[in-house]
């Protein structure tokens, strides 16, 4: 019996599809894309609504129906159009629509459109299809106006830093805004961003958001954090930037006055200072406070020790001098021998000869001769060389320049000159620090004929100041 049941039901299944079929054969759906509407001005990649309004003017509809709100760059509406939204009902009339907009839409004039696709059994399909009012579409586009990092030094002796400026430009629509906030992945104490929320404008320079570093109590070293620049109504459009932070030790200029305080045998102080070979750094030290014996050392940029002096405790001003061997950046540190306390030092500085300025007279050297003469010319030294024809000087002048290997100069073109030309003046030696040859040649032979040759070394600015070590 329950075998006859299940034959019965199956024969009156498919009678009813069969019924089905012969009635939307007979009486069709004819669905039709009524109206469609939206925003006039959208962003790309934005969310918004849409309006459609869907009718069935047919037969009987069987199931759901699928339909899609587009965006189309003409009136004409087909597959190729951008899909934002699809439904999937079987709902009728007038709804509203969530839409996506691709981030990548193009920023021209859209039309807003909808497709629907043939419901089953539906013949007419020449009003499944339908577009509404025109969308401008905007595109914004966060962007950095020079590339990370960002990278800040400053010393431990420096009071403050001027705030650092980040460029945020939008490198989308002209005209168009975006709106973006700044913030730190991993916070830092050291670090404050200077009103976090700003805007930039498409086609306009770069608006700038100020960072301030307060490096107050922060040792030498490197530190760093990553700022997230976030479009605020977009958060998918954001620029990641580390922002790199070196702090420096001290730096004084031989003349400064310096102060400092060693707390236990472990600390020490160091300073920075810019010196040339064969520069004696004089030293007179004050450590009467506590029970301080100070080791003060020199060590150039490789942490050698070039020179070395100990300081004993003493109620009297002591007095060392300390040669600097090389040219160059060099550290001073400071550290306990034995005890701790405070120290003052008064310091100043004794240039060497080849250091010192002077003028070369050339006179009546045999022509092709050459005269060599050793110099200490670091970046910033100038050579003048004039000749004076009132002298009967006659011949063409060369200028070589020879030193360590690696060395090169900017001389300007003016490696020779014609007879009679007058001085040149500002020739800038761009190498690496050392004694380097100068060869002057090209003479005549003519008794009378002189040529002064001006040797200007480069010299590190003298302090007058006063440094204070943390």
């Amino acid at each position: 019996m329950s075998h006859k049941l299940c034959l019965t039901s199956s024969v009156f299944m498919t009678a009813s599809i069969l019924l089905s079929s012969t009635a939307l054969a007979l009486d069709p759906p004819d669905l039709r894309a009524t109206t469609i509407s939206g925003p006039g001005q959208a962003f790309a990649g934005s969310n918004l609504l849409a309006t459609v309004v869907i009718d069935n003017i047919g037969g009987p509809l069987i199931g759901n129906y699928t339909a899609h709100v587009v965006l189309s760059e003409d009136l004409t509406i087909d597959g190729s159009d951008p899909i934002v939204a699809t439904l999937n009902d079987s709902f009728l009339g007038a709804q509203s629509v969530d839409c996506a907009l691709p981030q990548d839409l193009d920023d021209v004039k859209h039309i807003w459109g909808i497709r629907i696709e043939p419901a089953a059994g539906e013949v007419e399909v020449g009003n499944n299809w339908n577009v509404g009012p025109f969308c401008d579409v905007v595109n914004v586009d966060l962007e950095l106006a020079e590339p990370g990092p960002i990278q800040a030094f400053v010393r431990t002796s420096d009071e403050s830093m001027d705030p650092i400026a980040v460029g945020v430009m939008n490198v989308g629509t002209p005209e168009s805004i975006v709106v973006f906030s700044t913030s730190m992945l991993a916070p830092v104490p050291w670090l404050e961003i200077d009103a976090p929320n700003s805007f930039a404008v498409g086609g306009q320079p770069a608006n700038d958001i100020f960072l301030n570093v307060h490096h107050a109590g922060l040792v030498p070293g490197d530190y760093q954090t990553t700022l997230r620049i976030q479009n605020i109504y977009h958060p998918a459009d954001f620029e990641d930037v580390e922002f790199q932070l070196t702090v420096g030790p001290s730096f004084f200029r031989p003349g400064d006055k310096i102060f400092g305080q060693i707390g236990t045998t472990a600390d020490v102080d160091e300073l920075e200072f810019d010196a040339v070979a064969g520069q004696r750094l004089v030293l007179k030290v004050k450590n009467d406070d506590g029970s301080l014996n100070a080791r003060i050392s020199v060590l150039d940029e490789k942490g050698n020790v070039e020179a070395s002096k100990v300081f004993k405790h003493s109620k009297d001003l002591l007095k060392k001098i300390l040669k600097v061997k090389t040219s160059g950046r060099k550290l001073m540190r400071i550290e306990s021998k034995k005890g701790a306390g405070s120290y003052s030092i008064q310091s100043s500085r004794i240039m060497p000869k080849k250091a010192m300025p002077r003028t070369i007279k050339l006179k009546g050297l045999a022509e092709g001769s050459t005269f060599e003469t050793k110099a200490l010319l670091l970046p910033g030294s100038k050579l003048d060389f004039s000749v004076d024809p009132k002298n009967g000087f006659s011949g063409a002048l060369a200028v070589g320049l020879e030193g360590p290997t690696g060395a090169s100069f900017d001389l300007s073109g003016a490696t020779t000159f014609l007879s009679g030309a007058l001085a040149v003046e500002g020739i800038e030696a761009d190498g690496e620090c050392g004694a380097f040859e100068v060869a002057v040649g090209g003479f005549g032979g003519g008794k009378k004929e002189i040529v002064k040759l001006r040797i200007r070394p480069w010299h590190p600015q003298q302090g007058k100041g006063k440094v204070y070590v943390d």
